[in-house]
């Protein structure tokens, strides 16, 4: 089955509610929701996580999406895959977390260096590793990803040296993730809608794992094309080819505008999931 997932912020699930949500994924067609529970800005909304799973009656996959690596509000130390009581407290927060909750997956993102990081990447292995063994501890099928860095799309090379750059070593990775969702945001790379597919197989190669494209739905942040929307063609065109090319999903980010743009996106939707 081809999947279609969506990162998805609390806040949103606070503005539109969760049997909105629910109801929303349900008829466009998603498989997988990724609910933010600990933000950048180091908030945690395990409660709306929670809310989702018990009201969800669709067979939809929920996961407990964790930004790792980056937390506005932490001031003992450096937030990093280095930090070994930063670290501890994260992996506290997923243990709670799956105590707390029965989710489908855990989700991670940030899961990496800011950069310069060719060396360290025993660092994020090794904490993905520990996360591993906390989901085997209590339930193997729950599904592990991760939000995997991706901005070089020329060669095989080029991609695994610039994920290696923030610390992801895919190889290493593979031996603790189910799923891979490269961040393959092309608008925000000035890279043709092409590219992203192109480095979601090789990444599929590499890791011989699951990969979801993740695909841009919000505006481009690249200096040189700042505020533009992704057109339904360009849309359209990763959808397709992602199938085409044997991947085994998409995941778009994010929910708030697939969920504005669902007039104009659900019959390519439709046809992707068809």
């Amino acid at each position: 089955m081809f999947a279609l997932a969506s990162w998805t912020w609390a806040l949103t699930v606070k503005e539109l509610g969760v049997r909105e949500i629910l109801l929303f994924s349900k008829q466009i067609g998603l498989t997988d929701i990724l609910v933010l529970t600990k933000s950048i800005s180091g908030l945690t909304f395990i409660d709306v996580l929670n809310e989702i799973v018990l009201n969800n009656s669709y067979g939809i996959r929920i996961h407990a999406w964790i930004v790792c690596f980056e937390d506005h509000r932490y001031s003992d130390g450096e937030v990093s895959p280095s930090n070994e009581k930063y670290r501890s407290y994260l992996l506290s927060l997923i243990t709670r977390i799956l105590e707390k909750v029965d989710v489908e997956g855990i989700h991670l993102d940030y899961i990496r260096y800011k950069g310069k990081a060719f060396e360290k990447w025993r660092n994020v292995s090794s904490f993905v590793r520990e996360v591993r063994k906390i989901i085997d501890k209590k339930d193997p099928n729950i599904i592990l990803s991760i939000a995997s860095k991706a901005e070089r799309y020329n060669t095989l090379d080029e991609l695994k040296k610039s994920a290696l750059y923030y610390g992801q070593n895919y190889e290493d990775l593979a031996k603790y993730v189910d799923i891979f969702m490269p961040m393959t945001y092309y608008l925000d790379y000035k890279v043709e809608p092409e590219a992203p597919v192109r480095a979601s197989k090789w990444i599929k190669e590499i890791t011989r794992r699951k990969v979801y494209v993740g695909v841009q739905l919000h505006p481009s942040e690249h200096p040189e094309t700042k505020g533009r929307q992704p057109n339904l063609s360009e849309i359209e065109k990763q959808l397709v080819l992602s199938k085409e090319q044997g991947l085994d999903g998409v995941c778009f980010f994010r929910f708030k505008y697939l969920y504005e743009r669902s007039r104009e996106l659900k019959d390519i939707i439709s046809k992707i999931s068809s």
